[in-house]
């Protein structure tokens, strides 16, 4: 039985931990022995069911001397895992400091050899502007000694590329769930904003807020799910539009599209930057037409540009995201936009991204 070490920074509850946990249950249905390792502790954590984890860090705390004591721990287990355990065992990893680690161990001096099996995947935007060019460089110089690089996007594999780095693979997420909802009330001639992910600045979901009194003529509401550092300012912007009742903060919810089964749900990613964007691949699954920000490259990809979702102009001064949210309050664009979304979902199906990882894993 060939056997799969997955390594990622924690259990929380974003996407790229649901893409490792994720993976773990469909390699693990083929035939591969998954374990899942993490490195830091959350208090809130993803669903792990039928999946064999392990804590790789020493201590508990999110302190920076603590998370310094896991890496440099973890760093040192992984040496001796692949040093004394299974060598054709795979190793993949999730993020940026997982990534590193990873890469490190495998060439480490510690090793008598370099550790060919050995990949990583990439879920981050690696760019001088967001890293700092030190970082980035020697980022890079990390990950042209593995064997294989996952990129979850083109956009994120061209940022790859363009660094010098030729052994990029790229595969996309897949909708991890069902369709919990299969209709909404389309006749409605006002729509529901959705704003989906977590309360962070980069996702500019202030931006859209900011917007509502432009919207109102034919929004209802916006939904916000997600929860984070944010959460008291965008409640304070929301206030400040003189329409706040209008504007619902659910905090973090599993299913929210269940939720909004009695609206006009619109999906905006509003993102200044986006590596990919899982919440449009849960939108299209559901029907849900999506507007995207030219700016969340990722997003716009999973759209193909425009045909299978709408793309607006996020300069501030634009009125773009109001056009296109106008075209949608429409019941036969809405439709027909609806229609689009589920013809994209099924470009995302779980079995051929598992078969993918599966095949460039251990075949190639």
């Amino acid at each position: 039985m060939v056997s799969l070490n997955i390594i990622i920074n924690s259990l929380g509850r974003g996407g790229a931990e649901k893409s490792a946990i994720a993976l773990a249950k469909d390699l693990a249905k083929a035939g591969v022995e998954c374990t899942v390792f993490y490195i830091e502790h959350e208090d809130t954590c993803v669903e792990t069911n039928e999946v064999k984890i392990c804590f790789l860090g020493l201590i508990k705390g999110k302190s920076t001397p603590v998370r310094l004591v896991n890496y440099l721990y973890a760093f040192f287990q992984l040496v001796l895992m692949k040093r004394f355990s299974d060598p054709g065992a795979a190793y993949l990893s999730f993020l940026m400091y997982s990534n590193v680690i990873n890469s490190l161990s495998s060439n480490s001096p510690l090793l008598s050899r370099t550790f060919a099996s050995e990949r990583s995947l990439i879920l981050d935007r690696v760019s001088p502007s967001f890293m700092g060019r030190w970082l980035a460089t020697n980022y890079i110089k990390v990950l042209r000694r593995v064997k294989k690089v996952f990129a979850i996007s083109r956009p994120v594999q061209d940022s790859l590329s363009c660094s010098g780095l030729d052994n990029v693979v790229v595969v996309n997420n897949p909708y991890y769930g069902r369709a919990s909802v299969n209709s909404y009330n389309v006749q409605k001639n006002s729509l529901d904003i959705l704003l989906v992910g977590r309360l962070e600045k980069i996702k500019n979901f202030e931006y859209v807020i900011q917007q509502f009194p432009r919207l109102a003529s034919f929004c209802d509401s916006i939904q916000v799910f997600g929860d984070g550092g944010q959460m008291f300012s965008l409640k304070r912007s929301a206030r400040e539009t003189g329409f706040g009742e209008f504007i619902t903060f659910w905090g973090f919810v599993d299913d929210p599209y269940a939720l909004v089964k009695d609206k006009k749900p619109v999906t905006v990613v509003s993102s200044l930057s986006e590596s990919f964007g899982n919440v449009v691949v849960e939108s299209l699954y559901h029907g849900i037409p999506v507007v995207v920000s030219a700016s969340a490259k990722g997003a716009v990809e999973i759209v193909c540009d425009g045909r299978f979702g709408m793309v607006y102009d996020d300069n501030k001064t634009s009125s773009s995201l109001v056009e296109c949210l106008k075209v949608l309050s429409d019941p036969c664009n809405y439709d027909t936009y609806s229609r689009l979304a589920r013809t994209r979902s099924s470009d995302f199906s779980r079995g051929a991204w598992a078969h993918k990882y599966y095949r460039t894993l251990f075949e190639d």
